[in-house]
């Protein structure tokens, strides 16, 4: 054989081990990455159309789907997967970034916790390899549960070290969790800059928050909103709020409310037929919980001069004044209607699931006491 001949069919076999060896090898990685997510979602379909391999720097897979029937589906245009063989042998990966993914899931009647069961997590020896960063650009959400709804969408990158850190940009229509509903919010996360936060409205119960608004910083595990301002029952509020992530995500919250309208208080919370209200009120507030329940509330305010007027019309509850006071039912009646107060102070705080306001008002025509109690609060049910 001439060699011009021999150095062809050289080349040409060389390419042809050059292009099998690819085509195996996007098999393999193909093969082991579904392996791997149908292990890690069990009873899901698992989809993925393509994938490309950049020598020594990215691997990128595209038209991503898993899907279960009932509980979930996720499409995720293209991820990237960066890597260097230096931190592969170090047991590391250096970035996972996904773009254009959209998350639906729908749950139905079931707890959001309940998703938990669909995923099964590798941990110790098997875990894999760590993941020092994730990135994740146009994330749209449409999460459905009996004790959470959220729609909107994100974009966040992270480090994922001993502590959280990096930057994030939130949009969501729609936010419903554990009785604090969330409507049309904006959080802005910066690295090494303020962020911001505006929401407007937020609510819990009926009480209800507008115009929401206070910069951001992310710091020991944690976000800080030290400058909030809202309006609120027709005044308005300034305070500060922490939320920490920790095992258990935590809140620490203290705001001063300034010429809150009680007329406005009644109505919200739906007290009109059985008190009616007029006067301002000014104060401060603490909360502290968890997002499964409240751990302390405690507040005091004092009422704004001039005062008020306070008619009481819940029978059955001036029925309870008058038996305990020994007084004839009309008088206490009489006495809790058109009362004018000039001072007052309320106490408000937390006595197992129930809000208790305790007021204290006084006037011409003398002092009146009086108690409204928000029964089982944290489960949404409220009560005089």
């Amino acid at each position: 054989m001439k060699k011009p001949a021999f150095y062809k069919l050289l080349i040409v076999l060389a390419l042809c081990l050059a292009v099998f060896s690819v085509v195996f090898v996007k098999q393999l990685v193909l093969g082991l990455v579904k392996k791997q997510l149908s292990a890690v979602c069990p009873g899901s379909s698992v989809v993925i159309a393509g994938l490309k391999l950049r020598p020594f720097t990215e691997v990128v897979f595209s038209g991503i789907e898993l899907s279960k029937k009932g509980v979930y589906r996720i499409t995720c245009k293209e991820a990237g997967v960066n890597w260097s063989p230096v931190l592969l042998l170090r047991g590391k990966i250096k970035m996972v970034a996904l773009r254009n993914t959209e998350v639906l899931v729908s749950l139905g009647d079931k707890s959001i916790l309940s998703l938990k069961d669909s995923f099964r997590l590798p941990a110790g020896p098997k875990a894999g390899f760590a993941l020092a960063s994730v990135s994740l650009e146009n994330m749209k959400l449409d999460i459905g549960a009996s004790d959470l709804v959220l729609r909107g969408e994100f974009s966040a990158k992270a480090g994922l070290g001993t502590t959280l850190s990096g930057a994030l940009n939130l949009r969501a229509g729609e936010i419903e969790a554990s009785g604090f509903k969330v409507k049309n919010v904006l959080l802005e996360i910066k690295e090494n800059a303020p962020g911001a936060l505006f929401i407007e409205e937020a609510g819990y119960n009926k009480a209800k928050i507008r115009a929401l608004k206070s910069p951001v910083a992310f710091e020991d595990n944690a976000l800080a909103f030290d400058d909030i301002s809202a309006d609120f029952l027709g005044g308005n509020v300034r305070g500060k709020a922490r939320f920490s992530f920790d095992a258990e995500p935590r809140y620490d919250a203290e705001v001063k409310f300034s010429s809150l309208d009680t007329a406005v208080l009644a109505y919200d919370f739906e007290l009109n037929e059985k008190v009616e209200l007029t006067g301002k009120m000014s104060g401060t507030l603490k909360a502290q919980g968890t997002f499964k329940e409240i751990s302390l509330l405690s507040g005091s305010f004092s009422a704004d001069a001039p005062g008020g007027v306070l008619t009481l019309k819940d029978t059955s509850y001036l029925q309870g004044v008058a038996d305990a006071s020994q007084q004839p039912l009309d008088i206490v009646i009489e006495s809790f209607r058109n009362y004018r107060y000039n001072t007052g102070i309320a106490q408000v705080s937390l006595e197992e699931k129930a809000v208790k306001l305790e007021a204290h008002l006084a006037g011409e025509a003398g002092k009146r006491s009086w108690t409204v109690v928000l029964h089982d609060f944290q489960s949404h049910k409220e009560g005089l």
